[in-house]
């Protein structure tokens, strides 16, 4: 009888391990689906903001205005900025509409961060709008607190732009 219950608890034991080492190998593979859709999510992501990046420097309204800061005394015509605003309605939405759902933001800090999301510079930024470049900088830390509540640099806010 002493036999076969020291047989039993052994056989128990043998269970609980192969118990234990079972969830210990679903964890693993659970750990390991979780990266793999987390690289295939990151992978998407990435195709879709070089697809949006391609659409918006292929525009038309993009390479008029890319020449505008070499020009000297030219700044961006009323048209350029509504043709820009269209664009951007159209080829990046969620971009666009991340821009106008801000009450705070003014017009001007609304074309700032266009001209950010298109890869301007601030020093070209200023020539494009005819504003002083210490103007463009300092409203560029303004805009990344009126946008996402927070202290931030204007260094932030173009790392953030961009991102969209």
């Amino acid at each position: 009888m002493r036999r076969k219950q020291e047989e039993l608890e052994s056989k128990d034991i043998k269970q609980k391990y192969t118990l234990e080492e079972k969830d210990h190998q679903i964890k693993q593979l659970n750990d390991e689906i979780k990266h793999l859709n987390d690289k295939r999510e990151e992978q998407e992501r990435a195709d879709s903001l070089k697809k949006v990046n391609e659409s918006l420097f292929n525009s038309e309204i993009y390479k008029e205005i890319i020449d505008i800061p070499k020009q000297t005394k030219k700044e961006i015509s009323a048209e350029q900025w509504k043709a820009l605003e269209q664009m951007f309605s159209r080829e990046h939405p969620i971009f666009y509409a991340l821009v106008n759902s801000s009450e705070k933001l003014t017009i001007t800090d609304r074309r700032i961060c266009l001209l950010i999301r298109l890869g301007f510079k601030p020093k070209d930024i200023s020539a494009i709008m005819g504003m002083d470049k210490s103007n463009v900088s300092n409203a560029r830390s303004r805009i990344y607190k009126k946008l996402f509540g927070e202290k931030g640099t204007g260094k932030d806010l173009d790392s953030r732009l961009l991102g969209i």
